[in-house]
């Protein structure tokens, strides 16, 4: 309550002629005369009234009698004066009319003054003077509405201090502040305010005022017990004609739900729609006043949820841009990660091809029992997982060139699970139920191993400390009539399913409509990119695919990734190696590599098949070797990336010598980065380093016969 303290006044002494009586220094007055003067204070404005010693009237105006008491005329003799002031403000009023009775001292203050007897109310500016009438002390006291002042003031000063607040406080700290003051400044016993659109990201979907809050906590209810507002149908009115509604007689109306067990009975209630786009986003509301809700705190109400809306919108559009640039800064990270991962994939990629090559060629020339071979071979294994490890970092960078083939989807589940295990810990037991009809797809491996690995490490996070992932494959025929009724896949047919169910605890019902959205997470600063879902839905989405979520609270989630079924049957072709004969052997071969240790591993390969090699480190040493010899070259394997000249300008220059030349490009850098150099125009050959003997010699062998 603001209140203005009551100001000292002079003391004055009047002395009419015929109608008074000097008293020394206060007005004194007959009874008598003040009956032949009502006619005169009947015009005042405001409130007129005299009051003796006991706070009993006994004299007023038309206004007091009809607006303030509110009784006839002739039930005004002997009312008690003090009971017209608001019980809040009622003990301060009486010791400033014991101070003007005391003290002959002049009063003037602001206060409550009830309507018609309460418990509607206006501010008034009161100002109190002794005065004798027939000798005894008395108060005449005057009163001017300034209700609207106080409403203008009171808003003012709410506007100005929430700007304030603005930059340090949260929405729902800004929110309360606004409850509490449009509770305040119409009489309301609840303030609230609940959210319809997910507009609030991690803030709480209701907010309620402080006395609400305090009464919730007192009940043994509290806040979080709440039935969600928005998920009830309690403002389905409001949100339909998304204006203003007042119900002063709520319980008459039919179809009201969404209390709690032991909820206080909503008996009044004045709901405002807050709009975003035309669309209601949140609703503003205050319960309860012990009066009927007029159109002034209509005004009032609807100027506090103005002014917060103001502030909270801004405050959104802050939050919103600060986001963007968040996920900026997270997607230049991610480039320059991509840039690092290329690099690092070169160089790597060129040490795992020599050790790769001459393990093979190893391997090739001892038999099986030698001491040696087993060795051997687990070098060969170890070199191809390290080549596994780097062709996930491009994965993760989004520089990975798709390779598509046919997966067994069982099998792959099969290899993976042994290494999901492992990252998914002890504590978290992963099960495997694998499909009993075939199941094969038509994509690359290294993405379909992304889609299980972020499914699994997803379900590892809302596991928390152990639990149980179960990893299914299956087959499932979708037809129109399931599209039409919300299966996600956009056509119908034959889908392998492969599913990650896990034990824990679900997701939120808020949360649930963006768990596909880039950058968006749960977790805390630090724990989470927000791109694993996103990177599994986008997955899909490009294989012709989809992705289905079941979660419930406190029980787990399970998500479901539909990938088309490939239908052609198998080749039952197991000789990937040809035996090289005829032509395809004794060809001239040009080499051109800038490491030395990977030109002479494939220029020996090259040669163990009985083709004639030529070397060269670089394009220029290349382009002089074949002007001056004038070298019948079948074929051309050459880096992309060459110190001066790269490999594709180079190549262009070898065919205007030699239209008919054939070429095979390999490299150890990211395809985005030998895009740069224009290797990937159609009929071009390329080969990722690093790559196995007999994988190179086939694709040697496949170029020169073709």
């Amino acid at each position: 309550m603001n209140m203005e303290s009551m100001t000292e006044g002079k003391k004055e002494t009047f002395s009419p002629e015929d109608s008074c009586t000097g008293g020394g220094s206060v007005f004194a007055v007959q009874s008598e005369i003040l009956r032949r003067f009502k006619d005169v204070y009947e015009l005042f404005p405001g409130s007129f009234s005299i009051m003796n010693a006991g706070g009993k009237l006994i004299a007023w105006n038309r206004y007091m009698r009809d607006v303030i008491i509110g009784r006839p005329e002739g039930e005004m003799s002997d009312v008690d004066g003090m009971r017209a002031i608001h019980p809040d403000d009622r003990d301060f009023v009486m010791q400033q009319f014991s101070a003007v009775i005391s003290l002959g001292a002049d009063k003037t203050g602001e206060a409550r003054v009830l309507v018609g007897g309460g418990p509607e109310y206006t501010w008034r500016a009161i100002t109190g003077r002794k005065i004798e009438v027939d000798g005894e002390p008395c108060v005449l006291a005057i009163g001017i509405d300034i209700t609207e002042r106080q409403r203008l003031e009171s808003l003012q000063a709410l506007h100005l201090r929430m700007l304030e607040l603005a930059e340090a406080s949260s929405i729902e700290e800004l929110v309360r502040i606004a409850l509490d003051e449009a509770e305040q400044m119409t009489g309301s016993a609840i303030g609230f305010c609940t959210f319809i659109t997910e507009e609030l990201n991690n803030e709480p979907v209701q907010v309620w005022s402080t006395n609400a809050s305090n009464h919730f906590r007192h009940a043994g209810m509290g806040e979080a017990r709440h039935p969600i507002l928005r998920l009830s149908h309690l403002w389905d009115d409001v949100i339909k004609t998304k204006q203003l509604v007042i119900h002063n007689d709520y319980p008459s109306l039919r179809k009201r739900s969404g209390l709690p067990v032991g909820h206080d009975m909503v008996i009044r209630a004045l709901v405002i729609p807050l709009m975003k786009s035309g669309e209601v986003t949140a609703i503003f509301g205050i319960c309860n006043k012990a009066a009927a809700y007029t159109e002034a705190d209509a005004g009032t109400a609807s100027r506090i949820a103005d002014c917060l809306w103001g502030i909270v919108t801004r405050k959104l559009a802050e939050q919103s841009e600060q986001r963007m640039q968040e996920q900026l800064q997270q997607s230049q990270k991610i480039e320059l990660l991509g840039q690092l991962a290329g690099g690092i994939a070169h160089d790597f990629n060129n040490m795992l091809s020599v050790t790769l090559g001459y393990t093979e060629i190893l391997l090739e020339s001892i038999p099986e029992t030698h001491p040696f071979f087993e060795g051997l071979e687990a070098i060969r294994r170890s070199t191809e997982r390290s080549a596994n490890l780097t062709s996930q970092l491009l994965s993760f960078a989004r520089k990975q060139l798709r390779q598509m083939q046919v997966i067994n989807v069982n099998e792959e589940v099969a290899v993976m699970l042994p290494i999901l295990k492992s990252a998914l810990g002890e504590s978290i037991q992963c099960n495997c139920k694998p499909a009993i009809d075939a199941v094969r797809v038509w994509m690359d491996p290294t993405q379909f191993d992304q889609i299980l690995t972020n499914l699994c490490l997803n379900a590892r996070d809302a596991i928390g400390h152990s639990g149980t992932i179960t990893i299914a494959t299956g087959v499932k025929h979708v037809e129109t009539s399931d599209i039409r009724s919300g299966f996600p896949c956009l056509l119908p047919g034959i889908y392998v399913s492969i599913s990650v169910t896990d034990t824990g605890t679900g997701i939120k019902a808020h949360d649930l409509p963006h768990i596909f959205e880039p950058f968006y997470t749960t977790k805390e600063v630090g724990e989470g990119s927000g791109l694993g879902l996103s990177t599994v839905y986008g997955i899909a989405r490009q294989n012709n695919g989809c992705v289905e979520c079941w979660t419930e609270a406190g029980s787990g989630s399970s998500f479901t990734v539909y990938l088309p079924r490939y239908a052609k049957q198998e080749s039952t072709t197991v000789d990937t190696t040809p035996e090289l004969h005829g032509k395809t052997t004794g060809s001239t071969i040009l080499v051109v590599e800038d490491e030395p240790d990977i030109l002479q591993l494939v220029t020996r390969f090259l040669e163990n098949q009985g083709h004639r090699v030529l070397t060269a480190e670089d394009a220029e040493t290349a382009l002089a070797m074949v002007r001056d010899r004038q070298l019948p070259l079948k074929l051309l394997v050459s880096d992309v990336v060459l110190p001066g000249m790269n490999g594709v300008d180079m190549n262009q220059e070898l065919r205007k010598e030699i239209p008919e030349l054939k070429t095979l490009f390999m490299s150890g850098y990211a395809p985005e980065r030998i895009r740069q150099h224009g290797a990937f125009e159609e009929g071009v050959n390329f080969i990722q380093k690093p790559f196995a003997m007999k994988a190179f010699l086939k694709l040697i062998h496949d170029i020169l016969e073709n």
